[in-house]
């Protein structure tokens, strides 16, 4: 008899200290991600009105307020589709054979995110920058 009550209260002596650390919010005790990584955007690179190249871009948005976060989830398309216009313009003045100068680049494309997003507090974390 005495080892089925103890069977019984075990539980839920285990999960005393989880629930004294936090861990009884319902998200498991984990803290919620903050980096969103959005699609591959591209853009041609024109040279006398013919394709000379691609430029692709990887990045990703780092946000920590969840409304924010919310939004970017609901607005990647119109985000996206901005991102690849800036990408763009930026592309038809780099001369031929020129790296693209991610100083300049990064501004124009956190701009972007600022726009859409509807002010600050998101920030534009750019991964991977290949031209071909």
């Amino acid at each position: 008899m005495n080892r089925r009550r103890l069977l019984i209260v075990l539980p839920l002596f285990a999960a005393a200290p989880a629930q004294a650390a936090g861990g009884g919010s319902g998200t498991g005790g984990k803290p919620q991600p903050t980096f969103i990584r959005l699609p591959l955007v591209q853009a041609n690179i024109l040279r006398q009105n013919r394709t000379r190249g691609v430029i692709s871009l990887e990045n990703g948005v780092d946000v920590k307020d969840p409304k924010i976060r919310a939004r970017i989830g609901q607005i990647q398309p119109r985000l996206r589709s901005d991102m690849a216009r800036q990408l763009s313009l930026y592309t038809s003045n780099l001369a031929p054979g020129q790296a693209p100068d991610l100083d300049v680049l990064a501004p124009l494309l956190q701009k972007q995110v600022d726009l859409n997003v509807g002010g600050p507090g998101a920030r534009l974390v750019l991964l991977n920058v290949l031209i071909n």
